[in-house]
């Protein structure tokens, strides 16, 4: 029996050495799995970045458009030359004008401008410049 101490004695020393083993190692993973974590948190806020751009580009264009076609109001540069910032998906719209229609019997209710009258006046010229001889085509 005089054996069985030092057996308990060496069972304790490899114990001890294989638990700062194993702590180490789960030290190492630790540091590992956050270094993973920072790496996935940057390449997300990358890709939320040029999501971001994009989405901007894509929502030019779309106000450039409907800048053209008279439907939605520009966003506006401030005074400093700054834009304003853009609205957010979630947020509340400001309100769209509505594009004027107007009834193909109407008749318009502006007077400058109206294509109707323009081209009454184009047959008239070309009438008189024809001298009313038949077709002008």
């Amino acid at each position: 029996m005089t054996g069985l101490p030092d057996n308990v004695e060496d069972l304790l020393s490899r114990l001890k050495e294989t638990s700062k083993s194993e702590l180490t190692h789960v030290r190492r993973l630790a540091e590992a799995i956050r270094h993973a974590d920072t790496q996935l948190l940057e390449e997300v806020r990358s890709i939320t970045l040029m999501h971001e751009v994009r989405r901007e580009a894509i929502f030019g264009e779309l106000q450039h458009l409907a800048h053209r076609l008279c439907a939605l109001p520009v966003r506006d540069i401030g005074r400093d030359g700054v834009r304003e910032p853009m609205v957010q998906i979630d947020q509340p719209q400001p309100p769209v004008r509505e594009p004027l229609i107007v009834e193909p019997d109407a008749e318009p209710t502006t007077g400058a401008g109206d294509w109707r009258q323009a081209t009454k006046r184009i047959d008239e010229e070309l009438d008189d410049f024809f001298d009313r001889n038949g077709a002008r085509h």
